[in-house]
């Protein structure tokens, strides 16, 4: 069944007054035919793969929500070897969103605690 859903970032902001208020910074449409999220635990300090819903994933969003350890994030994007993506820091988030079908997405994914155990979550759309 398709997903027709809009994945929305919103800022609580501060003005120069004092006043605090939300805003959405961006909303990223996507037209998916699979997904999956939710939280989980990394186990230990190896390298684990995320089961990804498809053969190729278009939109990937992490958080790390542990309040210590850091999580390195590998990818293997379409026609490239696996590499380091990045390491998020005690709360930190990342996010790419390609176009469904388009010439991008990711072929596997592969999270790293720093020790473990250490929850995160996530958002796979393919």
């Amino acid at each position: 069944m398709p997903l027709d859903s809009t994945f929305t970032l919103v800022g609580s902001l501060l003005d120069s007054a004092g006043v605090a208020g939300d805003r959405v910074m961006a909303a990223f449409p996507y037209d998916s035919q699979r997904g999956r999220s939710g939280t989980a635990i990394l186990p230990d300090g190896a390298p684990h793969a995320l089961v990804l819903p498809a053969m190729t994933v278009y939109q990937l969003y992490l958080k790390n929500l542990d309040p210590v350890q850091t999580l390195s994030v590998s990818w293997t994007p379409v026609g490239s070897a696996q590499d380091l993506a990045n390491v998020l820091a005690p709360g930190g988030f990342m996010l790419l969103w390609d176009v469904v079908g388009g010439a991008g997405g990711l072929l596997g994914v592969v999270l790293t605690a720093s020790v473990g155990p250490l929850n995160y979550e996530f958002f796979l759309g393919a």
